[in-house]
């Protein structure tokens, strides 16, 4: 099965500290399901990253702008999994679509943040499921509820 999980930033945190101790329970239950299955994961920028977007906003700096810092974010936030997976996991998180499609190639656990200006975590989540025919696109993040 093929899998693509989009983990959102904010899971990351617990009390405004980067949760390690979660990190690596994600980290040891995404590596037992790697065993037999192909996965991607894409990790947004969560609520640390929307602090540097409104300040950013505040100074006055362009959309484009406050979006490679959300990016810049959410692939900190993956190189946080990539280091929690160890050799699992490909050792940097891609740059675009194309090096996504390389390093799934790679028999490796690709973790990626954001890629271009104007696109979410969400958006890129979307497009590699589809780009690798993924069975399934989980997308885990710290609501309160689930509304149907």
């Amino acid at each position: 099965m093929k899998l693509v999980l989009k983990f959102g930033g904010s899971i990351l945190l617990k009390d405004e500290e980067i949760d390690t101790k979660m990190i690596k329970r994600y980290a040891l239950i995404i590596d037992q399901i790697s065993q037999k299955h192909k996965i991607n994961i894409v990790v947004g920028g969560g609520n640390l990253a929307r602090k540097y977007i409104k300040a950013l906003g505040n100074l006055g700096a362009p959309e484009s702008f406050k979006d490679l810092a959300g990016i810049e974010i959410s692939r900190i936030n993956a190189q946080i999994f990539i280091t929690a997976l160890k050799d699992r996991a490909y050792p940097v998180p891609p740059k675009s679509f194309d090096e996504v499609i390389r390093a799934l190639n790679s028999g490796k656990i690709v973790v990626c943040g954001g890629m271009f200006p104007g696109q979410s975590t969400n958006a890129v989540a979307s497009f590699i499921a589809e780009e690798m025919k993924a069975d399934q696109l989980i997308n885990i993040t710290d609501v309160d509820y689930v509304y149907a």
